[in-house]
């Protein structure tokens, strides 16, 4: 037969009303315990732990013009910066240069007329010598020629065979009146190249350094013309104040850029020169057709440099900053009158620096630890120069700052007596402090 099946079994009931309900209902319940501690774990999250402050605070400044005498020394273990004086140090930059330019000169490299002339001496009856120097100069029509070596005219006083005055005896009454006369071939070379030099017998018109008479009787020749381009000094000179010119805008901000920002520049001082120049091809040289010559040198730019920090450390000395004031930042900063004296320099420094309230992170925060939002904004804006103080909550349902500092962040904003935005560059109040903070504690 069969077996009837078993009715399925429910929960054994109590007849408590309550207690059978969660038996019949079991799991609903375990759902409904896990939804609840989810719900706590959100509220604790939301409540304790997610709760943080972003807190902005506004300063205003107000800048002072600064004007004060300052000694610039050239030994740095001199220096002292609250007493006004500062190292000097000279900053260079070499960079090579090479610009190319036209060159204007003309040169005739043909070859050079060649030739003799005759030139006549007259020595005193009593003897002596003319000398015609190699190297003297003939001139004609404004054509100079040189004598290729020496040649010595003498007479001794005796042999007059050598006077061409007295070969017969009608002439020996113009020995006795004016001398004897000598006369010689003097091998010649034009002093340029070019035809121009050729030249015919000339018994006249000649000049010359020596103190003889000039003549030829034979023809000058042999120059030819080849006119080529060569170099001039004046090209040279002109490519250099070209490249100088050219070049010192450029050198100066590579001179600056190569300096950095913490050093500022004396204007006065900045310098550029030029050495170490050549020219290719040289002065007189042939250009080679097709090609330009070109000038290399090296530019040297320099200028005298000081220490910005050490410039604001002497700001600051002479100040005259009140208690809880100080410098958030100094602005145009420049050197004038810069003066060579016998232990260094002396010059002028100016600047716009500006002041207000030493308010550091530490201080904002323990004032607004805990407090409502408005207590704590009235609590910060009541700080001496502050301007405006902006409150951004993590969430919205966050009424009140965190009690934990760790949950507070501050930021500065400082500002000009325009309102315009500035670079806070005093550490004091940076978020830094909280590192300060952090070591002060643990000490």
């Amino acid at each position: 037969s069969k077996k009837a099946k078993k009715a399925k079994k429910g929960p054994k009931l109590t007849g408590n009303k309550f207690l059978d309900w969660i038996k019949l209902h079991k799991k609903t319940v375990i759902f409904g315990i896990l939804v609840l501690i989810a719900l706590i774990g959100v509220l604790v999250w939301a409540f304790v732990f997610a709760p943080a402050m972003d807190v902005t605070v506004s300063i205003k400044t107000d800048a002072r013009n600064f004007a004060e005498g300052i000694t610039l020394v050239e030994d740095q273990s001199n220096e002292d910066a609250k007493d006004g004086k500062v190292y000097l140090e000279q900053k260079k930059l070499e960079q090579p240069q090479e610009v190319t330019f036209e060159a204007t000169g003309q040169k005739n490299l043909g070859e050079k007329a060649t030739g003799e002339v005759t030139v006549e001496a007259w020595i005193s009856s009593e003897g002596g010598a003319t000398v015609i120097n190699s190297g003297d100069v003939f001139t004609i029509n404004g054509h100079s020629y040189t004598a290729n070596n020496s040649v010595t005219m003498r007479y001794d006083g005796k042999d007059k065979s050598v006077c061409k005055n007295v070969n017969d005896n009608t002439t020996i009454k113009d020995f006795e009146e004016h001398g004897c006369q000598i006369l010689a071939r003097v091998k010649v070379t034009a002093k340029a190249s070019g035809a121009a030099y050729n030249i015919g017998p000339a018994n006249s018109g000649w000049t010359t350094t020596a103190n003889v008479k000039v003549y030829s009787s034979d023809t000058i020749s042999g120059g030819t013309d080849k006119v080529v381009t060569v170099v001039q000094q004046s090209d040279i000179e002109k490519a250099k104040t070209q490249m100088t010119s050219g070049t010192e805008d450029e050198s100066k901000k590579k001179l600056y850029e190569s300096i950095g920002d913490d050093y500022l520049e004396i204007e006065s001082s900045f310098e550029q020169s030029t050495s170490a120049i050549t020219a290719t091809p040289g002065v007189d040289q042939e250009v080679p057709a097709g090609t330009k010559p070109s000038l290399k040198a090296t530019t040297v730019t320099s200028v005298y440099v000081v220490s910005k920090s050490k410039l604001e450390e002497y700001i600051a000395a002479k100040a005259n900053l009140e208690e809880g004031q100080k410098i958030y930042e100094v602005r145009d900063m420049y050197m004038e009158n810069l003066s060579k004296t016998r232990t260094g320099y002396t010059s002028r420094l100016k600047a716009q620096y500006f002041v207000g309230p030493k308010i550091t992170e530490k201080e904002v925060v323990e004032k607004i630890l805990g407090k409502g939002l408005g207590d704590a904004r009235r609590e910060i804006s009541d700080l001496y120069g502050v301007s405006d103080v902006k409150m951004q909550p993590s969430y919205p349902w966050v009424s009140a700052v965190p009690n934990d500092s760790n949950k507070v962040t501050v930021k500065f904003e400082v500002r000009d007596q325009n309102g315009g935005e500035m670079n806070n560059k005093n550490k004091e109040n940076s978020k830094n402090s909280k590192e300060n903070e952090s070591k002060e504690a643990g000490e």
